[in-house]
């Protein structure tokens, strides 16, 4: 016990013995994961004769988890009777797909509606496997002047197909007797424990049909349809028929455009028929519970569900640098906790150009169009569009010129909600505010604004400056109600190009328009570029930093985060003393008058001997509620209250915490 005391006296290369344990005291460690991955393709367009086209591709996946995967595939395109609007087309390849972090390491908790419903608890399966397939389609299109038809079928053959399950068991945080409707909100029904899994073998054969109808110069409409027959062939233990896979969906839109009036609006909803909802397992007979309390494995039954979700739109053209549209998605207001769809909601904003703003920063490359909306090339070499330089070339531009772009935008959504019942808390969780509100769906409306603003600047023949700036991030909430004004100024873009022959050099915060890199599509990076383009090829290599136009430095899954977590104090946190050794009191503890741990501290920081009494029975209250939960539970320390306050026999309590309770009541007889 002294040496426990002094040890840290005693160091060695300026650390005692058992300080790294110190310093992680009460810091929970949850794991860390990493995934590196590279990929590589080729591909090639051979151009058989006047009416055939072959597409061949090959792929190279590879990541450090899962190894490496060779892919392929072959397209034809086939014009019927030598009639370019009549094709025929058709693809056969190999498909490979990797379980991402979410799937392999998530740990997540869903709420339920309260009282009515269980909610979800996520976990992930570290021991998925990539899925496999073979893949074929075939298809008939073509097209007049008012008319677009096009049927497709095709048919797929997967090994280890990836899906979402219920794994048959409930989970209950178990809290019951501890929170009250009175103190902490009302006690949900557990939740339902999902999870991650391979299919051996799955088959998905299906039809696709969709016509597009031009009625007059100001009307159109779409119809789709899909066919689908999606089996599960391998796993008896799941439903034959795949998981939110529906059997039927039908696409309709009706299209209206006014060229004239600069109006434009737009009719379309989907119908999803005889889809089995993977988060919607039936909760009848799932409580039983064995002779220890656990509730008892059971077979997931999903519902099957048909439904259909209409949205409006209309827009309005003010001159050329402005446009303002409403409109309300979920017309019918479908709601469904099961699918997350949100209730009916208003939608209004305005777009504003200042100048000749908006295709500078649309289109990174600056692709400019013409009055018909078709490219103009600005290609030096008169080639395809899609050739572009990074700058624009199709104008000769003197040293010095300089020329100011930019765009306003407003935007707002309104919604009812749901006035929800106060989200609960667990043993081991508390939600965030956050989630809190989240979860409330209390109705509700945003309001947001962006001022963007761009220069570009020639300093010289081949030496061009773009820098833009903006109010808020691109992709940012419509719901940031107290943020209604102009926000978070943003540097979008500072990219300093030097171009040559057929070379451009390019640094700074790049704009990166093809979505080359994959996951981040038209988002900019700070790194460096360099273009080659002729005639007929164009390559671009770079490297760089998405972190500060994307917002994320790293995934939820796999960082280490330091965080508070509640906790009840142990005996000795509460009392203030530490009784491994005599006379010791408990080291590191701060003194916090609000705080329900230290009574040693907050009674001694008491002035008046009625400040000290009501430390005492604020403690003493505690220890009452232990006792009574102890009896519940048929727990060794019940009756623990009776013995502590026992001042006539303090006997009761034996061994070394004798003597503190003593010094205690002695106290409790002073105040």
């Amino acid at each position: 016990m002294v040496c426990a005391v002094y040890i840290k006296y005693i160091q060695y290369n300026n650390q005692y013995y058992g300080q790294g344990y110190d310093e992680r005291d009460n810091q929970v460690s949850i794991g860390e994961a990493e995934i590196n991955k590279t990929y590589a393709y080729v591909q090639d367009t051979w151009q058989v004769n006047d009416q055939t086209t072959v597409t061949p591709s090959l792929r190279l996946d590879h990541s450090d988890l899962f190894g490496s995967q060779v892919t392929g595939n072959v397209g034809l395109l086939h014009n019927i009777h030598g009639n370019p609007k009549r094709r025929f087309k058709a693809n056969i390849g190999t498909g490979y797909a990797e379980p991402g972090m979410g799937e392999l390491y998530y740990n997540w908790e869903m709420f339920g509606a309260a009282g009515s419903h269980l909610g979800w608890y996520w976990i992930g399966n570290p021991n998925l496997k990539p899925e496999k397939s073979l893949n074929f389609d075939v298809s008939l299109e073509g097209e007049n002047n008012k008319t677009f038809a096009k049927v497709s079928l095709f048919h797929n053959e997967i090994k280890d197909y990836l899906t979402s399950y219920f794994t048959g068991q409930l989970i209950d945080f178990n809290y019951n007797g501890i929170y009250t409707t009175d103190t902490m909100g009302y006690h949900p029904e557990p939740d339902r424990v999902y999870s991650f899994r391979n299919i051996g073998k799955a088959k998905i054969t299906g039809l696709e049909a969709e016509i597009q109808q031009k009625f007059n110069d100001r009307w159109s409409g779409k119809l789709g349809y899909t066919l689908l027959h999606a089996v599960n062939a391998s796993d008896s233990d799941m439903p034959h028929k795949l998981l939110d896979r529906p059997t039927h969906k039908v696409d309709i839109g009706l299209n209206y455009k006014n060229t004239k009036g600069d109006f434009r609006g737009a009719l379309w909803g989907s119908y999803y028929i005889h889809m089995l909802d993977s988060n919607s397992v039936s909760t009848e007979s799932l409580f039983d519970k064995d002779e220890d309390g656990n509730y008892i494995r059971k077979d997931g039954k999903y519902q099957e569900k048909t439904f259909g979700v209409w949205n409006v739109l209309f827009e309005k053209d003010f001159g050329k640098d402005m446009t303002a549209y409403v409109g309300v998605d979920n017309i019918f207001d479908h709601r469904d906790d099961d699918r997350a769809f949100q209730d009916r909601v208003y939608r209004f904003g305005v777009n504003i150009k200042l100048e000749d703003l908006g295709e500078t920063l649309s289109q990174p490359f600056h692709i400019r169009k013409d009055e018909q909306g078709n490219p103009i090339i600005t290609n030096v070499y008169g080639g395809d569009w899609f050739l572009s330089r990074p700058v624009d070339l199709s104008e000769q531009r003197k040293s010095g010129d300089v020329r100011f772009f930019g765009d306003y935008r407003v935007r707002s959504n309104m919604f009812k909600g749901e006035d929800k019942t106060a989200m609960r808390y667990t043993k081991t969780t508390q939600p965030s505010d956050a989630a809190a509100k989240n979860y409330a769906d209390k109705g509700a409306h945003g309001l947001e604004q962006r001022l963007r603003i761009g220069v570009d600047y020639q300093i010289a023949d081949g030496l061009n400056l773009q820098v833009a700036g903006s109010t808020a991030k691109r992709d940012t909430s419509y719901n940031v109600a107290d943020k209604r004004g102009l926000h978070d100024p943003y540097l979008e873009q500072a990219e300093l190009t030097k171009s040559t022959k057929k070379w451009d050099w390019s640094v700074g915060r790049i704009s990166e328009p093809m979505g080359v890199t994959g996951y981040w599509f038209g988002k900019e990076y700070d790194g460096a570029r360099v273009v080659y383009t002729d005639h007929k090829t164009q390559v671009s290599l770079g490297y760089g930093d998405f972190s500060q136009t994307t917002g994320i430095t790293d995934s939820a899954y796999n960082h280490n985060e330091v965080a508070v977590i509640q906790r009840a104090p142990t005996f000795e946190e509460l009392i203030g003393l530490n009784i491994a050794i005599t006379g010791g009191i408990y080291p590191g503890l701060t003194y916090d008058p609000e705080g329900k741990f230290n009574y040693r501290e907050k009674f001694d920081n008491a002035k008046t001997p009625e400040e000290k009494l009501q430390v005492v029975k604020e403690m003493l209250h505690i220890l009452k509620d232990v006792d009574a939960a102890a009896k519940l539970e048929d727990a060794s320390w019940q009756g623990f209250y009776g013995k502590l306050v026992d001042v006539v026999n303090p006997n009761g309590i034996s061994g070394s915490n004798l003597l503190y309770f003593n010094s205690l009541n002695l106290q409790i007889k002073t105040a």
